[in-house]
Parts: structure tokens; C-alpha cells; sequence
């Protein structure tokens, strides 16, 4: 089903009420006045080049870099292989991490005793068995 022309013109007016404030500090980020107005009096990058020199800034931003770096790649270390496991292989308690197990992740209103005959039921889905080399 297309959405009609009434839906995209209230999603039109949802976007332009989000990114109306980010659009307005981006402009205003650029203004050669010393105080905040709208419209700017004039525009510069006197104020990025304020950032950009002050060394304390600069190394908090390398910090959370580092940091974000490391943790993205441990999560990659560890998700990969648990991911190729779960998808691949049979072991003790795979059944526990199925998609039909974490179906109430995804719908919150789904009701308890639906979820917990989802855990009772066996699996027999032929799409998740060991597929050979």
C-alpha cells in the first residue's frame, strides 16, 4: 500500500519540525556576531576556528574517538562470531536466542502466555540447521 498524498505531507511537516532547530543552530553556528540573532548580522567561521584551537576540546574529542573506535571494534570481535554461531550452529541453549523466542523484543503488547508457548514449542525451522561446507 503507497502512502497517499495526506501522509506524506504530515511526514513532510514532521521532518521540518525535527530539523528546523538543527537548521537554524547550523546557520547561526556561522555568524560574525558576537551574541546569538536570527538572521546573523554577517557570516564567518571565526567560531569554528575558536573550536578547533582550543586544545582541551580537542583532546576530548580525540578521547571519545579512541574510544568509540575500541568499542565498535570489540563489538564487532565479539557480535560476528555469536552471530555465525547462532546462525550455524546447533549447541545447548541455541534455541534461546531465535528469532521466535525474542519475538516479544519486538512487539511489547504481545501477551505473556503467547510468549511463553513460543518458548515450550519446539523448533523446526529447516532454514536454521547446519548447512554443510
Amino acid at each position: 500500500m503507497k502512502p497517499g498524498p495526506t501522509l506524506r505531507l504530515l511526514a513532510a511537516l514532521g521532518y521540518a519540525l525535527l530539523l528546523a532547530p538543527a537548521f537554524v543552530v547550523l546557520v547561526i553556528s556561522f555568524s560574525a556576531g558576537d551574541f546569538l540573532t536570527f538572521p546573523p548580522p554577517g557570516l564567518s567561521t571565526r567560531w569554528y576556528a575558536a573550536l578547533l584551537s582550543n586544545a582541551e576540546l580537542m583532546a576530548a574529542l580525540r578521547n571519545s574517538t579512541i574510544l568509540a573506535l575500541a568499542v565498535a571494534a570489540l563489538s564487532l570481535l565479539a557480535g560476528i562470531p555469536a552471530a555465525y554461531a547462532i546462525a550455524r550452529l546447533r549447541f545447548p541453549g541455541r534455541d534461546a536466542a531465535t528469532p521466535e523466542t525474542r519475538r516479544h523484543l519486538a512487539r511489547p503488547g504481545a501477551r505473556p502466555q503467547r510468549r511463553r508457548a513460543a518458548l515450550r514449542r519446539p523448533h523446526h525451522d529447516h532454514r536454521l540447521r547446519r548447512r554443510p561446507a
